[in-house]
């Protein structure tokens, strides 16, 4: 039988070999708006005010959670194209990405829908999530889905880092101690 020890995200078994099991933020925020969407998926059909009061918080942390994994892919790609020093709305980061990309790649999209959607949530996130519902939200992670699906066909940018990115600092930690 195999030992194995796990701290800070580690698991080391008694034969030396390391699995890192931590995952980026964008691929826990990813997985946290999959189990949301579960969770109100498996509330809607089910009859009374509790099951519709659950649906609704479900979707609208659901809505949350993918604003806030959208945000974090963007914010990776401005930190690593050196941009990430000002505070900027959704709306501005996907302006200037699709400007930038433009300039690169000489392709252009309409994402206008998108953008729309985007100044709704900074313009007034109360609005937007009061008349949330499973079709505006299935809306929301299309037009965000096509964004992020063109970024990473015109660019090197890609919403999930490689999974060695992420472990690479503790690697040299772990090696460096043995």
């Amino acid at each position: 039988m195999m030992d194995l020890k796990t701290k800070f995200g580690v698991t080391i078994f008694s034969n030396g070999d390391m699995n890192i099991v931590k995952e980026s933020l964008q691929e826990d925020l990813w997985r946290d708006y999959q189990f949301f969407c579960k969770k109100a998926d498996s509330h809607r059909h089910k009859q009374g005010p509790k099951a519709n009061l659950l649906v609704c918080r479900y979707e609208r942390t659901a809505v949350i959670t993918l604003f806030t994994f959208f945000s974090a892919v963007l914010d990776s790609w401005r930190i690593r194209q050196g941009t990430a020093g000002s505070v900027v709305s959704l709306t501005a980061a996907c302006q200037a990405f699709l400007e930038d990309c433009r300039k690169w790649s000489g392709k252009q999209a309409d994402f206008s829908h998108l953008l729309a959607i985007l100044g709704r949530y900074d313009q007034n996130r109360q609005a937007l999530l009061e008349t949330v519902s499973e079709e505006s939200r299935c809306d929301i992670e299309k037009s965000m889905c096509a964004f992020l699906d063109f970024m990473e066909g015109q660019t090197d940018l890609r919403r999930f880092p490689e999974a060695a990115s992420g472990t690479e600092g503790l690697m040299n930690h772990l090696i460096g101690s043995v």
